[in-house]
């Protein structure tokens, strides 16, 4: 477990150096991905880098608060930082709550930080396993 660790903590340190590309952790509960998010999230903070950690339920809750009556943010405003910050970490994809809004939702911000991750890093975590074969990604050096 400690050089799996050990690797995830280096790319991680390369991402968040680099400020783009996407990168996704998976592990048990309590193997630290929750932790390494944080701190590359304060990183960036401490270099002036607009960056945000949020859970994926926390996002959503976000979101919809901005319908609420008398809500002082606009869903646009919302929209436009988790969409345009250069760091977003999204924490517990595995909780995910499908209702079709919720759903739509994450999918249309992970396809734009997809679509811009040659300038934003986008990092992941969750405690269950991925069937894909990319978890990280990255522009080749050429793109820079």
């Amino acid at each position: 477990m400690r050089d799996t660790n050990e690797r995830a903590i280096a790319i991680v340190e390369n991402a968040t150096t680099l400020r783009r590309g996407i990168v996704t952790l998976t592990g048990k509960p309590g193997s630290g991905k929750s932790a390494l998010l944080m701190c590359a999230v304060n990183e960036a903070r401490e270099a002036n880098v607009p960056a945000v950690y949020t859970t994926v339920t926390d996002l959503l809750d976000y979101l919809r608060a901005a319908y609420a009556p008398g809500a002082d943010v606009s869903f646009d405003s919302r929209w436009d930082l988790l969409v345009g910050c250069e760091v977003l970490a999204l924490d517990e994809l595995d909780e995910l709550n499908s209702t079709p809004w919720a759903m739509e939702r994450f999918l249309r911000l992970m396809d734009e930080r997809w679509r811009n991750m040659d300038r934003r890093l986008t990092l992941c975590a969750t405690n269950s396993r991925i069937n894909a074969c990319l978890l990280y990604t990255s522009p080749s050096p050429r793109d820079s």
